[in-house]
């Protein structure tokens, strides 16, 4: 298994090939690396005790990017064979604290897509995890096509949602093989239990690049928060070659009758 990424986020920002945002600033040292922002992105004690990246945005944020947000990117992919296929494992923790009461529909995650030159930057991300209420969503694109004069592709939750876990951490992971074509897939594990299985379809625009990641909060409506929000991510990690759930999670699915070893 190639490891592309590994980012344990409970020390320093200094070893992360990210991009932090928030308040209205895009923090991007010159060196490609990530500096945290006060308040809002940065290494902070979760409720448990351990160390963690910590984002938070809370009513009153100026906008970054049109919208409210707090989050971190990675921003090392290079390549998308021409818009052929790509694949990749992303892994990480989330903790949700007792407290959270997402009112407001908001992204907890992101896998946007890297548009050519030219085109729009207004296309749906290629995966979204979504939280609002009891319920963590899981979006996609409803139809993976160019968007030629910014029209917007509409979006549908994949599979089923799943209600949030709140109060310690719970691991999470994206298996895909990004492709505009037939060979595309997506599958998601949610505390170690696959709750996403789509095989057979695009999952993916024609863009040369590979998505990017996105960690953290954020907001597009920014119509008004309804109170501070806040989330807890350690343990991120990008494989660019499929081995087994259990090899990336570290434990064996609770369903490993569905486990994806090869397409079926």
């Amino acid at each position: 298994m190639a490891l592309q990424f590994d980012a344990p986020m409970q020390s320093v920002f200094a070893d992360w090939p990210l991009q932090a945002q928030a308040i209205g600033l895009s923090n991007q040292p010159t060196a490609g690396l990530a500096a945290p922002i006060p308040t809002r992105v940065e290494i902070a004690p979760a409720p448990d005790g351990s160390n963690a990246y910590r984002c938070t945005i809370a009513p009153g944020d100026p906008l970054t990017y049109s919208g409210i947000r707090a989050h971190v990117a990675y921003m090392r992919e290079t390549a998308h064979n021409n818009g052929g296929a790509a694949e990749r494992w992303y892994r990480w923790d989330m903790f949700f604290p007792v407290e959270f009461d997402a009112v407001d529909m908001l992204s907890v995650c992101q896998v946007h897509d890297t548009p050519d030159g030219g085109e729009p930057s207004v296309k749906f991300p290629n995966f979204e995890v979504m939280v609002q209420g009891e319920n963590l969503w899981f979006w996609t694109p409803l139809h993976f096509v160019e968007s030629p004069g910014g029209t917007q592709v509409p979006r549908y939750p994949s599979g089923n949602s799943r209600r949030v876990i709140r109060g310690r951490w719970v691991a999470l992971a994206i298996h895909t093989n990004w492709s505009n074509g037939n060979d595309g897939y997506l599958e998601v594990y949610y505390d170690n239990e696959l709750v996403v299985r789509e095989w057979n379809s695009p999952c993916s625009y024609t863009d040369a690049i590979a998505p990017y990641w996105i960690l953290g909060l954020y907001d597009w409506e920014h119509t008004g928060l309804a109170h501070q929000y806040r989330v807890w991510y350690r343990n991120a990690k990008v494989y660019n070659t499929g081995h087994a759930a259990h090899e990336v999670l570290g434990v064996a699915p609770r369903n490993p009758e569905q486990l994806l070893v090869s397409a079926p």
